[in-house]
């Protein structure tokens, strides 16, 4: 079926499932993130009617909605509302609000709703992708070209170990003006017909030239085949229509009509586009397109979350039963929690009993009525598996192409019967001429220790607030709230891509594919498997947390570009090396193992030392940094790894991040009626970061973020930690005058970073 969809209308051109990114968006340079309580005159008591009083005050006729997974954290007890802007009852994709509420007081919000006096755009407004396209070009064209501003390194098409795309190339990709001239081409009675702008975005989207000048020469042909379906509605989703038939797509494109703000003649103005909103479902990306109604061959904004196949929910059934919380031990052969590679430390038997309050059916069992239906021909009678598929988690290979879907693929079964399960498998690879069939010979042993890691990775996370209401992933809630039926599906030996990994952001109730993938040497060294290596794994599984955290679990459009991607990178290298650290926090580079690099795939290794990691928050100016994601990601964890070292040095540090089932006063301190506070600095860095996650709006800058991290350690600690937490970041250039001189309003890259090494008076 998949494959009759990729190859619609008999095409003698096929759709190659080979990686291409589009990603660009317009700038909102009203957007404010304000961390300090405001001042608002209320009776209200309700999180939400507090919200609603703070927009009446900032836009007092602004229309909007509050969403669905607005919740209140069950460790904080702090209420975090999400509002989306509406327009005449059509969306304004970036016009979104976050209000964080406690006790009645509005502690911080996050704020880039359209200015109530906002125009409609004329069909002659700003062109924001040919905005984009020139300031590339003149990257492209100067007298050195200059890597731009994508994702570089844990590529599944990039081999390289770290190395950057060149503007030309990146041009390309983005602004091909082939694809341009195609698209502009195509002409069609229908100008507002979603039909007109999804195949017009698929001119610019795959990855074969030939394949875009079929598209743009059978266009009407195309458009016939096209069928619209009205879309299912539910309370996150007001979709309205589905396009089947799309070419080059995996599964129906999603569609509605909308608002984008784009920039303004006036510096801090907006106007609003009328656009296509669409979801595109292609063989290695998931993207979020806003086509223009008025030209439907422009794109004015595309967000890559990188899809490769669906998670298909359970029918819904009877009421599910009840299941008794159970603590059965299992065994797996593996490298254990901290050991982050076979170069580290010995694999060895390693019993687990799950954490009973994050998993509480334990690892390998889940409900029969939230299990996918496509995982078993026959109905099921057990809720219990003894293969690496669980509640949290579906673990198997993937080494072929996608003629296969995840569920058909090969899964290790354990070799004693339930409860007490055993995974217990070699892994001696050898230098042999064929190394991808050597790797195979440990396919066990990589999905064995991909299961391990993912699931200790959920329990971890879900102890320190990733619960089901802030949007973990899970395919049954246990009635705790947010969305089900979203376990990871986690691929080992992943066919599509190499040195390295992915994962696929998703809103709340989709599952994300996390593809992991083999490393590949030059010489007689067999294959380095990514998931024999931790902070590989760890990093692309921080993702999930970071982008369902940051702008509320049904956004997964909130760190995907620009600073904001560079703070998700940051996060996910950080939360790593936290990990991996044990009790030796010393200096750290991220892929070590795998790539054979002293420094690892990252520019630097992460130090306090500025010999060894001298970046600042002024790297942020240099392309080699600005032109990726990762190396934006550098400078940020890098910032948060002094931040951890001195909350360590007033501290201590703690044995293990995980809490006991029963707080107790050898992890927590309790003050008062407060929260436990985690006592030591590694484990309360962990809790301030992700608390701090909690408290950003969608598509936050470094300045959001110290803000977002001082306010955190405000409400779990009263603020003891705030002169740590300053020299931490004012040791890198984020101290508190730093500051960002804004370039273009589409492009972050002529930006111009001032950094600050000072600190309050009072540190």
């Amino acid at each position: 079926m998949r494959r009759a969809v990729l190859l619609a209308l008999g095409l003698g051109v096929a759709c190659v499932p080979h990686r291409k990114s589009l990603s660009f968006a317009p700038r909102l340079r009203h957007a404010v993130f304000r961390s300090t309580p405001a001042t608002l005159q209320t009776d209200y008591e309700d999180p939400q009617e507090i919200a609603g009083a703070l927009v009446a005050h900032l836009h007092p006729d602004a229309e909007y909605r509050v969403r669905g997974d607005s919740y209140t954290d069950t460790l904080s007890g702090v209420s975090h509302v999400y509002l989306q802007q509406y327009v005449g009852g059509l969306e304004v994709l970036n016009g979104k609000m976050n209000v964080n509420v406690k006790d009645g007081v509005v502690l911080s919000y996050g704020d880039s709703f359209a200015n109530d006096a906002a125009r409609i755009a004329e069909a002659s407004a700003v062109d924001v992708h040919a905005q984009y396209c020139a300031h590339l070009r003149s990257h492209v064209e100067g007298p050195q070209q200059q890597p731009f501003r994508v994702q570089a390194p844990l590529r599944p098409d990039e081999r390289s170990h770290g190395e950057l795309p060149s503007s030309a190339d990146i041009f390309e990709h983005q602004c091909s003006p082939s694809r341009v001239a195609l698209a502009s081409t195509v002409s069609s009675s229908l100008s507002v017909d979603a039909r007109v702008a999804a195949l017009s975005f698929m001119i610019h989207a795959t990855t074969r030239d030939d394949t875009a000048a079929f598209l743009a020469r059978t266009f009407d042909a195309q458009l016939a085949h096209i069928t619209i379906l009205s879309a299912a509605q539910d309370e996150l989703n007001d979709w309205s229509y589905t396009l089947q038939n799309v070419h080059c797509t995996t599964e129906g494109v999603k569609a509605k009509l909308a608002y984008i703000q784009i920039p303004s003649d006036d510096a801090h103005g907006t106007l609003l586009h009328p656009v296509w909103k669409l979801e595109v479902h292609m063989e290695n990306n998931t993207y979020e397109v806003a086509m223009s109604t008025d030209a439907p061959s422009k794109i004015i904004s595309v967000l890559d979350r990188v899809l490769d196949s669906p998670l298909y929910a359970a029918p819904q059934g009877p009421e599910q039963r009840a299941l008794d919380p159970h603590s059965h031990s299992h065994t797996y052969r593996v490298l254990a929690w901290g050991v982050n590679d076979p170069g580290s430390g010995p694999r060895a038997n390693v019993t687990v009993v799950p954490d009973r309050i994050a998993s509480p059916l334990g690892w390998h069992t889940v409900p029969i009525t939230h299990m996918p239906s496509v995982l078993d021909a026959a109905p099921r009678t057990a809720d219990d598996w003894d293969t690496t598929i669980g509640n949290n988690v579906f673990a198997q290979e993937w080494w072929y192409k996608w003629e296969r879907p995840w569920w058909t693929r090969y899964r290790p079964t354990s070799s004693t019967p339930w409860p007490a399960l055993t995974f217990d498998y070699t892994y001696e690879p050898k230098g042999k001429r064929d190394k991808l069939n050597e790797a195979q010979t440990y396919v066990n042993a990589s999905i064995t220790q991909l299961w391990y890691t993912a699931n200790m990775v959920h329990d971890l996370f879900y102890r320190y607030g990733f619960d089901e209401a802030a949007g973990n992933f899970q395919q049954y809630n246990f009635g705790r709230g947010g969305e089900e039926n979203d376990a990871i599906i986690l691929n080992a030996q992943d066919y599509s891509g190499w040195n390295g990994g992915n994962f696929e952001i998703t809103p709340d109730g989709k599952s994300p594919v996390c593809k992991i993938f083999l490393w590949s040497r030059s010489g007689p060294d067999p294959y380095f498997d990514g998931a024999l290596e931790a902070d590989t794994v760890v990093h692309e599984l921080t993702h999930g947390l970071s982008s369902r955290l940051v702008g509320g679990p049904a956004d997964a459009s909130c760190l995907t570009s620009g600073e904001a991607g560079g703070l998700g990178e940051g996060w996910s290298d950080f939360l790593t090396l936290l990990v991996r650290a044990g009790e030796k926090y010393e200096d750290l580079g991220m892929g070590v193992w795998a790539s054979g690099k002293s420094a690892g795939i990252r520019s630097h290794a992460y130090s306090l030392n500025h010999t060894v990691n001298p970046t600042t928050f002024k790297y942020l100016d240099d392309p080699a940094f600005a032109g990726s994601m990762h190396r934006v990601g550098e400078v940020w964890a890098n910032m948060l790894w002094g931040v951890l070292h001195r909350l360590i040095s007033t501290h201590g540090i703690s044995p293990s991040l995980f809490p006991p089932e029963e707080p107790d006063e050898t992890f927590y301190r309790f003050d008062n009626d407060t929260r436990p506070v985690p006592q030591h600095g590694n484990t309360l860095a962990l809790q301030i970061v992700i608390d701090s996650m909690k408290l950003l709006p969608c598509n936050p800058t470094f300045l959001h973020a110290r803000n977002a991290t001082l306010q955190a350690d405000e409400h779990l600690t009263g603020g003891e930690n705030a002169c740590g937490i300053w020299h931490g970041f004012a040791d890198r250039g984020l101290g508190v005058d730093a500051h960002v001189i804004h370039g273009t309003p589409v492009d972050a890259s002529a930006d111009v970073h001032v950094e600050d090494f000072s600190v309050p008076l009072k540190c």
